[in-house]
């Protein structure tokens, strides 16, 4: 299972000229939000469901006088859940590089994967226990170590999208990148 957690996001664009001295201007804007995923997800109840999404808030929501992140829902997805986010880089143009939704593991970690422009694979991995500083950045492999050959055709735009949800990712992939189908 998936726990996937979704935010909103406000920026206050009056504080871009604010010089920190009296009042913060307010001139809030809504910036769309985050889709957070945690992957082999166990629980045993929606309370514990609830729970654990309790705990990762203080990492995910932030409020200061330029930028306010807050949750606005989450659930449990089955294990082959691909958000649209994911799903409309493949489907609507030229993707390059392509990036997943960010991934937060239970002991304490954001983590970001992209394919970058040079075709490789990239994790940019932070400590949410250590004021959110980077732990590692790192080029891993070559996509078509993990990715199947279909994923690798779409996201060059070398074939076009079939009838509902593409064949993405081979099923010795999925567990690498997070990626499988989306049964329909």
């Amino acid at each position: 299972m998936k726990l996937v957690i979704v935010t909103q996001i406000k920026e206050n664009y009056g504080a871009h000229t604010w010089d920190v001295k009296g009042e913060c201007p307010q001139y809030w804007k809504f910036k769309g939000g985050e889709t957070y995923i945690v992957e082999d997800f166990q629980f045993e109840s929606s309370e514990q469901a609830k729970a654990v999404v309790d705990s990762l808030e203080t990492h995910i929501t932030q409020s200061n006088e330029y930028f306010q992140e807050w949750i606005i829902n989450w659930s449990v997805e089955s294990d082959d859940f691909v958000s649209d986010y994911e799903i409309s880089q493949i489907e609507y143009g030229d993707i390059s590089p392509y990036y997943f939704d960010m991934r937060l593991t239970l002991d304490g970690f954001k983590i970001k994967r992209f394919i970058g422009m040079d075709g490789l694979f990239y994790e940019t991995k932070w400590d949410m226990n250590n004021d959110h500083k980077a732990v590692h950045v790192d080029k891993i492999v070559q996509p078509e170590d993990f990715l199947s050959e279909d994923f690798i055709a779409k996201l060059k735009g070398n074939t076009e999208a079939e009838e509902g949800l593409p064949e993405w990712v081979s099923p010795n992939s999925a567990s690498i990148v997070g990626l499988t189908r989306k049964n329909a």
